[in-house]
């Protein structure tokens, strides 16, 4: 009789750990899936901030190639302007050499240009 007890204490003390064991199963499978949850957003987190960041950097390249286009066709439109200057320059020079009848045409226009701007501003 003592030794039917013995099992039936033995199976009831493996029942009592087999419970206890499946207990902590559930208990850790819960917190797997908590903790894999978290990743899962954490990794959501992450991509949509880099998708953010790569936006921004784009959005900066492109601001930086903007201004550097504008830069460059300011120093062409500079460039072309100086030579246009120089150019008109020596048209002038050359035709003031050729011809000094129209050295003095140019003066007088000159002058009569200025004249009409400066009565213009004196509102004479």
């Amino acid at each position: 009789m003592t030794h039917i007890l013995n099992k039936i204490i033995n199976i009831s003390l493996f029942y009592e750990i087999l419970s206890f064991t499946m207990t902590r199963c559930v208990i850790n499978f819960q917190d797997k899936t908590l903790r894999e949850n978290e990743l899962n957003a954490l990794r959501k987190q992450i991509e949509r901030e880099y998708l953010e960041k790569v936006k921004l950097e784009d959005d900066i390249m492109e601001k930086m190639r903007s201004q550097l286009t504008l830069d460059k066709a300011a120093q062409y439109t500079k460039k072309l302007t100086g030579k246009k200057r120089d150019l008109t320059k020596q048209l002038v020079s050359y035709t003031v050499n050729a011809c000094p009848l129209f050295a003095i045409h140019v003066s007088l226009k000159t002058c009569c240009s200025v004249k009409k701007h400066l009565c213009g501003s004196l509102n004479f």
